[in-house]
């Protein structure tokens, strides 16, 4: 077992909010442990600190200035900063400030560290008055930010990562990386000395020989390195919580196995795992909302018999005392859970304990009866509880997955306080892409690399391996594990300890045959969190991985990007101004009112990230609203209304903290709309905005008729679509529908009854009752309707594309449709029998119908005169998302501006946003694949943006997700169409923190901006830098002036059809079968062929592959291979690299082909495109920074330069030169002097005609 890390002690004893200092960054920068403080210094330091906290306690008149003498003891003394870097003087201070929004306040620092002669800022250091709360929003000058984020902000306006914020006894270290997350670590004085540690690790993280190190061992620079290790923390703790639940469900499925399979008998295995993952979601909820003081925390009886941050203290404490053991015999904790999620949902009335219901679905206890041993469909206020046998052991490793962080170093106890709300989020969509099945034999969980999440396997399998001989067992556990053969082989070969036996024994519950049978696996078997080997019984629950969600495109967006574009994107719907293309200092923020009645939506929510950051910006704004109407005479409410006078209303507190979570609970009831495909997504965007709107003694907003779950691309986005049953009514002269009536009636019917829900306000539980019951009157209205959409879309999925069938099939179902919307119920059962059908077409068997998510039904009031949809629609929207042949033809049948070459679900999601969004002055934005930019298949995308007004295309580059290394973009576009000369920028976010570039540049690196009639003028409408980058425009032509430019290689569609066509050999099998060259054959000027052929056959072995597989496809470009002379361009390197083939080699994908036109030398391109210039220059195009490309693009090699010769002598040598390089290859003891003449010469070319552009 590792040692425990002697950082982790002190990192427990601060408050951390947000990525700080990892423990191996730590361990490494500290190999000897913390800097000493020196005994007498610390003597000194504490009776001055003593000598200060007198002067608070008896109010010393002089208290000012012992405040602030204070503080610079611990810069002078501690830090041991001096006069020529800690400047005070208000002059140097001044120069740096940050503006609120509004423009009326400014935020500057009272200090400032900076480096020797007048360097550049260190640290700002802001000096509060002591009991100042730092985290509070403070009312006066109309800025409802904290102190945290005033240096924060302040910080990344001048590129300065790091603040010091500090009212003398808590002192907060603010970290603000520009394009990143920011964080607080902070450290109280008088733990400085009640735990020396503290003090220790403030001194040496913050001292002058920290700061003024070496570059590579800064404060900064730790920070920058932690960042790697950030993902891992986050990873680990979703790992932690997926082995929680997994265990978790292990104790459901051996209390179901008790009761003779009755208790979940009713239960699916879905609802098993959704239930599951409930359970850990309500304890982060307690957790958080205990530590914030939003419950009843020290209330004794409360912390002692219902309090479950206190909780894991007592088991452990348990355990510790009596072993173990007991407590795998007591299952009290697992009934105090149940009576906790009951007290939150209805609350507790009694003369010793008040609680406030809380309501929300997260903590009905009806929708997972089976957790409190209650059969499906009953009521728990009528029927008695019967709670599970869940040990409290289980309680006990559900608490620590949750309160304590096992990593490098050891556990630390996590601060639900502290935590962000988008990493809890983050952890638990992680979560989603698992689920429960049921297997049907006895099955074993194997312990796998690192490429496979874990494996499991039927016992049978293996044993059948077995049986055929040790080499296919060794195949099937490499192909299951990833593991290597020597690790597979070590492991069969060591004996099973008895300990290990006697754990599988116990798991396999005392059936000696079966552990029997286990046994010579038993050391290829992983184990649980209990560290017993993982064995699934026959018939039992299994957590396994469902649809992976970044399979289905789906990753987690960064808080960094996700503040990014909700400001940018909301910015011109809440201010006057932006639209109208005022400068900024002309801006007005729009009324209370107008705020309020804004309308946001994520159609791809997920764990609600974006509509978190929404929430967060508008309520801040809003605040703003209300200090703007008050100084102008009138009255705020406490509902957030603004009146003249005040009547018999309630008035906003005065209190700013207050109003901001008032604000937080206005814009999520009333502002904000989300959409997922997975409805335990849906239930996590609720408690993300839950945790964000939380207020002690008010109960759970009420969301559920504005975050809704369907799939966003399948449904209706128009009422017409529905009440002429056209998918596209626009396309010939439709009329309604006889039924069309009763569809516009319930329409109106449901946004009457959600006008009257929305203008509730909520005081308590049973306000949220009364909007729960209104949203059902609402859906029931809308029940029928629904239906018939969902026919209607099933319909279009079954006709394939097939315009004559649907037609057919709709004429029939209108028929049936007006018979139901008339009454006839049985006709109504029949059409939702076909409906479910319809819908599940090509789905694998047992996965649920299709949900379609139909707009104009589910939010019916975004979609009805004068509104034409939502005011801003934000969101990350699955890439690159699994279809189904069913739904690809569905899309592109339904989606015809995004069909065009690339199929990706992202293009679909494009047109959905641009049909939901306010046709006249909303804004939308999305972060999609940089693709969007370039790509040819996306030219009918960028069309259908480029008819609206880009207002900014940034791209981020690779690496913003885990995992995924297509790097990103995202786009801000505005609704209004655009005018020819409408102006688009393309701005570069810059992650790098380096200190040797400006704040500005930083930030975010402007690279062009270009009207929209010069984009649609380019060949597939590029958006690309390629086309600004100086010295391209003028005095160069560009490849493709010269040249045609194929991404031309050999494509094959199935493995099988690969290994019949190719195959490696020194000697041809038959004189006509091709030479092929693959990427790593070509190198500069020379070409190594390594006996790669295919067969001259190539398409009759297709054919015949076709019969057996209609997808095997080989694409052969065989009329472009046999062109010479061409230049071969390899697709990934450190650099362009070329030489010129005359051998009419093929070639397979990983190769660019470049044909010259006529009259244009192959070996003149090829030195062009060697040189390193044009290296240099592809880097600047497509912004990439890694040490290899990602990839050589045909776009950006088109736009490539060529610098013309006005020397004929010169063109031939450097023609001559080229041939003899080619010719020679990569042999001939002076080719490298021929290469660096070749450089030499080209690169002349290159500054001759800058040089002569530049004369002009």
């Amino acid at each position: 077992m590792r040692n425990p890390s002697r950082h982790t002690e002190w990192l427990s004893l601060v408050e951390v909010s947000g990525p700080f200092l990892a423990v191996p960054v730590l361990e490494k920068a500290f190999p000897q442990g913390l800097d000493i403080v020196e005994t007498p210094k610390r003597r000194r330091f504490r009776a001055a600190y003593e000598e200060w906290c007198d002067a608070i306690d008896e109010g010393d008149p002089l208290l000012s200035e012992l405040h602030r003498e204070w503080i610079r003891l611990v810069f002078t003394e501690i830090l041991e900063y001096d006069g020529e870097v800690l400047k005070t003087e208000a002059e140097v201070v001044g120069a740096y400030t940050v503006t609120s929004p509004e423009r009326t306040e400014t935020f500057s620092p009272d200090w400032i560290v900076r480096g020797p002669n007048g360097g550049k800022p260190r640290l700002f250091v802001s000096i509060q008055s002591p009991g100042t709360d730092l985290e509070k929003v403070h009312k006066g000058d109309g800025w409802p930010t904290s102190l945290r984020d005033r240096m924060t902000a302040l910080c990344r306006a001048h590129g300065v990562r790091l603040g010091l914020v500090t009212n003398g006894e808590r002192w907060m270290l603010v970290n603000a990386p520009l394009g990143a997350t920011s964080s607080d670590v902070s450290w109280y004085a008088r733990l400085w000395f009640q735990e020396p540690v503290t003090l220790k690790a403030f001194q040496s993280l913050l001292g002058v020989r920290r700061c003024f190190g070496p570059p590579g061992e800064t404060l900064e620079a730790l920070l920058e390195k932690s960042l790697e290790h950030h993902e891992e923390v986050t990873d680990t703790l979703g790992e932690q919580v997926r082995r929680a639940v997994e265990v978790l469900i292990q104790c459901l499925d051996k209390a179901d196995a008790d009761r003779n399979r009755e208790l979940l008998r009713d239960v699916s295995p879905t609802e098993l795992y959704e239930a599951g993952l409930t359970v850990m979601m309500r304890l982060v909820f307690l957790l958080c909302a205990e530590e914030r003081g939003l419950l009843l925390s020290g209330d004794p009886v409360y912390d002692q018999y219902y309090a479950i941050s206190t909780l894991r203290a007592q088991l452990a404490e348990e355990a510790d005392r009596h072993g173990p053991e007991v407590l795998d015999r007591r299952h009290d904790a697992w009934a105090r859970l149940l009576a906790v999620f009951r007290a939150v949902h209805a609350g507790i009335e009694h003369e010793t304990l008040r609680l406030p219901a809380l309501g929300g679905s997260l903590f009905d206890p009806d929708r997972f009866p089976f957790l409190e041993g209650r059969p499906k469909g009953s009521n728990w206020r009528d029927f008695d509880a019967t709670p599970l046998p869940i040990d409290n052991r289980t309680v006990l490793l559900l608490l620590s997955s949750l309160q304590l962080l096992e990593h490098h170093g050891g556990a630390m106890l996590l601060s639900y306080r502290a935590l962000d709300v988008e990493q809890i989020g983050h952890v638990y969509e992680g979560l989603l892409e698992h689920t429960v099945a049921r297997v049907p034999s006895v099955t074993v969980g194997l312990i796998g690399s690192k490429n496979a999440k874990n494996p499991n396997i039927t016992l049978s399998e293996l044993e059948s391996a077995r049986l055929d001989g040790e080499a296919k067992l060794l195949a099937l556990l490499k192909e299951k594990t990833k593991r290597s053969e020597s690790a597979i082989r070590n492991a069969l070969a060591r004996s099973v300890e008895d300990a290990t036996y006697g754990r599988l024994l116990a798991v396999c519950g005392g059936d000696t045959a079966l552990a029997d049978r286990i046994r010579p696996f038993a050391n290829l078997l992983r184990t649980d969190a209990w560290e017993d080997p993982i064995v699934y019984r026959e018939n039992a629950f299994m957590v396994t991985l469902g649809a992976d969600r970044r399979e289905t495109g789906t990753h987690y967006t960064p808080k960094s990007l996700t503040e990014s574009i909700v400001q940018t994107t909301l910015e011109p719907v809440a201010y006057i101004g932006p639209a109208e293309g005022k400068p900024r200092e002309e801006w007005r923020l729009k009324s209370a009112a107008e705020l309020l009645d804004l309308k946001i939506c994520d159609p791809a929510m997920g764990s609600g990230a974006f509509l978190v950051q929404a929430c967060r910006w508008l309520a801040e704004r809003l605040v703003e609203a209300w200090a703007t109407e008050e100084a102008a005479g009138n009255f705020v409410t406490i509902d957030g209304d603004v009146r003249d006078d005040a009547g018999d209303a309630d008035p906003m507190p005065a209190d700013l903290d207050e109003r901001i979570t008032i604000a937080k609970r206005l814009i999520a009831e009333r502002c904000l709309y989300g959409v997922d495909v997975n409805p335990l997504a849906v239930e996590l965007a609720k408690l993300s905005i839950w945790l964000v709107t939380l207020a002690k003694g008010r109960p759970f907003g009420f969301l559920d008729h504005n975050l809704r779950h369907g799939d966003s691309l399948l449904g209706i986005h128009r009422l017409n679509q529905l009440t002429r049953l056209k998918m596209n009514p626009d396309d010939g002269p439709f009329q309604q529908r006889i039924f069309g009536q009763n569809i516009a009636d319930a329409v109106a019917k449901a946004i009457d009854i959600r006008k009257r829900l929305r203008s509730i306000p909520i005081r308590d539980i049973h306000d949220v009752e009364t909007m729960a019951r209104l949203d059902m009157e609402a859906r029931k209205a809308l029940k029928a309707v629904e239906l018939v959409a969902d026919a209607m879309i099933g319909e279009a999925l079954r006709s394939n594309g097939n315009v004559r069938v649907l037609d057919l099939a709709l004429d029939s179902l209108a028929v049936q449709a007006g018979e139901f919307l008339k009454g006839n119920e049985k006709i109504g059962e029949s059409i939702a029998r076909e409906a479910r059908l319809a819908l599940s077409i090509d789905l694998p068997e047992g996965k649920p119908p299709r949900k379609p998510f139909h707009w104009p039904l589910e939010f019916p009031e975004m979609f009805v005169k004068p509104r034409q949809g939502f005011d801003a629609v934000i969101g990350n929207p699955p890439w690159g998302y699994a279809l189904t042949p069913t739904e690809i033809n569905y899309l592109k049948k339904n989606f015809p501006n995004s069909n065009y070459k690339l199929i990706n679900s992202f293009k679909f999601f494009i047109e959905r946003i641009t049909q939901v969004t306010d046709n006249k002055a909303g804004v939308f934005s999305f972060v999609v694949p940089s693709s969007l930019l370039e790509h040819i298949g996306c030219k009918d995308t960028r069309t259908i943006l480029l008819k609206r007004s880009p207002l900014v295309f940034v791209d981020c580059g690779d690496g913003m997700f885990k995992g995924v290394t297509q790097a990103c973009c995202y786009a801000v576009i505005s609704q209004k169409p655009a005018t020819e000369d409408h102006v688009i920028t393309l701005v570069r976010l810059d992650k790098s923190s380096s200190a040797s570039t400006s704040a500005e540049e930083r930030i975010v690196r402007k690279l062009f901006t270009v009207t929209t009639s010069d984009v649609l003028a380019r060949k597939y409408n590029v958006i690309s830098a390629g086309y600004e980058v100086p010295g391209i425009r003028k005095g160069f032509v560009s490849i493709k002036d010269v040249a045609d430019v194929y991404d031309s290689g050999i494509d094959y569609s199935r493995a099988k059809l690969g290994k019949a066509v190719f195959y490696k050999a020194k000697e041809p099998e038959h004189h006509l079968d091709h030479k092929v060259l693959r990427g790593r054959n070509v190198d500069k000027y020379s070409l190594q062929f390594e006996g790669i052929w295919l067969r001259h056959n190539w398409q009759d072995i297709q054919r015949q592959q076709k019969k057996e597989d209609a997808k095997s496809r080989l694409k052969v470009n065989e009329k472009i291979y046999l062109r010479v002379p061409k230049i071969l361009v390899r697709q990934t390197g450190d650099k362009i690299i070329a030489t010129v083939d005359t051998d009419r080699y093929y070639h397979q994908k990983s190769l660019l082909c470049i044909c010259p036109k006529k009259g244009i030398s192959a070996y003149y391109l090829c030195a062009v495109l060697n040189h390193p210039e044009v290296t240099r220059i592809y880097r600047q195009m497509t912004m990439q920074k890694g040490k290899v490309f990602s990839q050589v693009k045909k776009n950006f090699l088109e736009q490539l330069p060529v610098p013309s010769s006005t020397d004929a002598t010169i063109a031939d040598k450097i023609v001559r030169l080229c041939e003899v390089a080619v010719k020679k290859g990569s042999g001939g003891a002076d080719r490298q002097a021929e290469v660096g003449e070749l450089e030499k010469l080209v690169g002349e070319l290159f500054t001759h005609r800058k040089a002569e552009q530049d004369d002009k």
